[in-house]
C-alpha cells in the first residue's frame, strides 16, 4: 500500500504503530495491575515476615516485557485493512486498481494448461518415484504426511507402487529375514510344547517346587511371523501397530475385504508399515480405521482424492501433490483446501507443501492464479411436483419459493429479473403435466403410483430421464424377474443387461482398448426386442409434447446409436479389465460407481413395495456384485 497511496491516507494502518497501540491499550492496562497486585502482596509477605522473622525476600528483574501478536489481534488488523481499502477503492478508484493489477498474477500464469495423458497410456512417463519421496520425506521428519492424487485411479496406482516398492526393498536388503523370524516360531513352538510336559509333572509336586518351574519357565509372546522388518516401517517407533493391534483390524475386516495372502490383504498389511489410502470405492469400515489411525498419528502416509480436502481434522505434517490432474479438477481453490491440512492452527506447529511430478509454471499458477467462480447445482428439475407429494412438510408455498427463485437467475441484472420470475413460476405448472403425461401424477395432482416408486423417480432426479427410464421398464423387469432365485448369476447378468440400456447410457468408444457394444444375452434377444419397443415407445411419449418437451428427459445416447458394453463386460468378468489406462479406469470405476448407487436406490425403496418387493433379493445381489468388483480390483 505504500508503493501506492499517500502516507496521510495509510499512517494509521501501518503494522508497527497499530499494534503498538494494541500493546499499549490491552497490555499496559493488565500488567499496572499485575505490579500493583504484586506490590501489596509484597507489603502483606513482608509484614508477615517480619511477624514471624522468615527470610528475607528476592525479586529477580526479567527485564521490559515484550508483546506477542495474537490471533485476535490478527484478526482485527485484518478487519482494518480490508475497511480502509473499501474507503479509499472509493476515494482513489484509479490507484486502487493499480493495486489489484499488480497482486494479480501474470498473462502468462493465466493461459497455463495441463497437458493430459493419453487415456490408454498405461505407463505415464511424468510418473513421481513415491518411495524415493517419501524415504526423503522420513529422512526430514517430515511425516505424518497426506499425499494428494484427485484421480482415484492414479491415487490408487501410487499406493500399490509405494507398497510394492517397500517390500521389494525389504526382501533385496534382508533376503533371510522372513525364514529367521519363521525358524524362532518354530523354536517357540518347541518351547511351549515342552513347557506343558513339565506343567503336567509338576502338578504333583509341592507348591515350593511349582514356584520355581514357573519361574524357569516363564512364558514368552509368540514371535510374530508376519511382522514387516523395523527398518522399513515408516511409522515412527512408539506409534507402530503391535501384533495384537494388527490381528484385531484383520478381524475387523475379514468379510470387507478377501484375503489374497497370509499375511493379510494389501490395504491391511500396508497398516503395520504405517502406509493407508481413504479413497472411493473402498469399505466403510477400512476408512473408518484409516481415519482413527491418522488421528492418533499412527500412520506415516496416508493418501487420498478429494475425500479428506475438507474439514478434516489430522495431525498431518505435509501436504504432497503427487502430479497433476485435470485444469477443472485441480484448481487454486482445491490447493487451497487441501494445503490447509497440513497444519492445524492453534495446534501444529509447522506445515509444509510439496509439489511432485508439477511444472514450476503449474505450481505458480495453482499458488497464485486467480480462484475459480462457485457454481451452484441447478435446482429446477422436471420431476420436481413430486416433492411435495411425497413429503408432507413441503406446503404450495414452499413449493412457490423453490422454484420462484433460484439463486442463478436472482443474480442476474433487474430487466430480465421480473421475466425470469414469471418464467420459474410456470415451471411447477409444467412439471405437474409432464408427470401426468408420463402417468406419474393423476389429474387432480395426486400420486397415480406406488409411493416407493415415485420416490425412485424423485431420488433420480439428478439424471431426469434415467429417472423416468427406469420407471418406464420396471413392469418389464417385474415381469421378468418376479419369482425367481435372486442367487442365479445368469438372471443377475440378465438384470443388467436390461438396466444398462437406460442406467448409464454411453455411446460405444471404438478407440477404447478391449471396448466392445453392448449387446444381447444369447438366449435374451425376445427381452433385448421387448425392451427396445419399450424405449421407442418412451420417446414417442415425450415426443407427444412437442415443443414443450424439457431436453433433460431424453436419452442421453440416441436409440439408434450403439452403447458401450464396457460396464457389462466388467460385470461378466466380475473384475475390471486389465490392461486399461489410468483415465479409463477412473471413467469405468466411475460409470460402476453411479450404476451401483441405482441398485442401491432400487433396493432400498422397493423393498417396502408390496408389488416390487419382490425384486428385492435380486436387486441386492447385482448391487453387491458392482460392491465387490470395485472392493477387490487393484485399482
Amino acid at each position: 500500500m505504500e508503493k501506492f497511496y499517500s502516507a496521510e491516507l495509510i499512517a494509521d494502518v501501518d503494522p508497527h504503530k497499530f499494534f503498538e497501540l494494541e500493546d499499549e491499550t490491552e497490555v499496559a492496562g493488565p500488567v499496572t495491575s499485575i505490579k500493583k497486585e504484586k506490590k501489596s502482596k509484597k507489603d502483606k509477605k513482608s509484614k508477615k515476615d517480619k511477624k514471624d522473622g522468615g527470610d528475607e525476600e528476592y525479586v529477580v528483574d526479567l527485564g521490559k516485557r515484550t508483546h506477542r501478536i495474537t490471533l485476535m489481534e490478527s484478526k482485527k488488523y485484518e478487519d482494518k485493512i480490508k475497511k480502509r481499502l473499501e474507503d479509499l477503492a472509493v476515494k482513489e478508484p484509479k490507484v486502487t486498481q493499480l493495486l489489484l493489477d499488480f497482486f494479480a498474477p501474470p498473462a502468462s500464469l493465466q493461459d497455463v494448461t495441463v497437458e493430459l495423458r493419453d487415456p490408454r497410456d498405461t505407463d505415464p512417463s511424468n510418473a513421481v518415484d513415491v518411495y524415493a519421496l517419501v524415504k526423503q520425506l522420513c529422512a526430514k521428519n517430515l511425516v505424518p504426511a497426506i499425499a494428494f492424487q484427485l484421480d482415484s485411479v492414479r491415487c490408487r496406482q501410487l499406493f500399490n507402487q509405494l507398497l510394492t516398492s517397500i517390500e521389494a526393498a525389504e526382501i533385496a536388503k534382508y533376503p533371510n529375514f522372513r525364514e529367521k523370524v519363521q525358524l524362532e516360531y518354530a523354536e517357540w513352538e518347541k518351547n511351549q510344547a515342552s513347557m506343558k510336559k513339565r506343567e503336567a509333572k509338576v502338578k504333583a509336586k509341592g507348591k515350593e517346587e511349582d514356584d520355581r518351574e514357573a519361574q524357569a519357565f516363564e512364558e514368552k509372546p509368540p514371535p510374530d511371523i508376519y511382522a514387516p522388518h523395523p527398518d522399513f516401517v515408516l511409522t515412527p517407533p512408539g506409534s507402530r501397530l503391535t501384533a495384537t493391534e494388527f490381528n484385531e483390524i484383520k478381524w475387523q475386516l475379514r468379510r470387507e475385504l478377501s484375503e489374497d495372502s497370509d499375511d493379510g490383504h494389501a490395504l491391511v498389511r500396508s497398516l503395520r508399515r504405517g502406509i493407508a489410502i481413504y479413497n472411493q470405492n473402498l469399505p466403510a469400515a477400512y476408512l473408518r480405521i484409516a481415519q482413527t489411525l491418522a488421528q492418533g498419528g499412527r500412520l506415516a502416509v496416508m493418501f487420498s482424492d478429494d475425500s479428506l480436502a475438507y474439514g478434516v481434522n489430522m495431525p498431518f505434517r505435509t501436504c504432497c501433490f503427487c502430479e497433476d490432474t485435470a485444469d477443472d479438477v485441480l484448481t487454486s481453490l482445491m490447493v487451497q483446501q487441501m494445503a490447509g491440512r497440513a497444519g492445524r492452527r492453534g495446534l501444529d506447529r509447522q506445515g509444509n507443501i510439496l509439489f511432485a511430478g508439477l511444472s514450476w509454471s503449474r505450481i505458480q499458477f495453482l499458488m497464485r492464479g486467480m480462484l475459480p467462480d462457485v457454481k451452484g447445482r441447478k435446482s429446477l428439475y422436471p420431476t420436481i411436483a413430486l416433492q411435495k407429494l411425497l413429503s408432507a412438510n413441503v406446503t404450495g408455498d414452499i413449493m412457490q419459493r423453490i422454484v420462484a427463485h433460484p439463486l442463478g437467475e436472482y443474480m442476474i441484472k433487474e430487466e430480465s429479473a421480473l421475466q425470469t420470475s414469471e418464467k420459474q413460476e410456470s415451471y411447477l405448472t409444467r412439471s405437474v403435466e409432464w408427470m401426468t403425461h408420463f402417468g406419474l401424477t393423476k389429474p387432480e395432482y395426486s400420486l397415480a403410483v406406488d409411493v416407493s416408486v415415485a420416490k425412485l423417480v424423485w431420488e433420480c432426479r439428478d439424471d431426469p430421464s434415467e429417472a423416468l427410464g427406469i420407471f418406464w421398464i420396471l413392469e418389464a423387469v417385474l415381469k421378468e424377474f418376479h419369482h425367481k432365485p435372486g442367487d442365479n448369476i445368469a438372471l443377475q447378468l440378465a438384470l443388467f443387461n436390461m438396466l444398462l440400456r437406460v442406467v448409464g447410457r454411453e455411446q460405444f468408444h471404438p478407440e477404447y482398448a478391449h471396448g466392445s457394444e453392448l449387446a444381447p444375452l444369447p438366449g435374451q434377444e425376445v427381452v433385448w426386442e421387448k425392451l427396445s419397443i419399450l424405449l421407442q415407445s418412451y420417446e414417442d411419449k415425450l415426443n407427444e409434447l412437442g415443443e414443450n418437451a424439457p431436453e433433460e428427459l431424453r436419452m442421453r445416447v440416441r436409440l439408434t446409436d450403439p452403447l458401450d458394453g464396457y460396464v457389462f463386460r466388467t460385470v461378466v468378468e466380475n473384475l475390471i479389465p486389465q490392461g486399461l489406462g489410468t483415465s479409463q479406469l477412473n471413467q469405468i470405476k466411475k460409470r460402476l460407481r453411479h450404476v451401483g448407487d441405482r441398485l442401491r436406490l432400487m433396493h432400498n425403496l422397493l423393498m417396502y413395495s408390496g408389488r416390487y418387493g419382490e425384486l428385492e433379493e435380486i436387486v441386492r445381489k447385482c448391487f453387491r456384485r458392482i460392491k465387490w468388483i470395485l472392493t477387490d480390483s487393484e485399482v
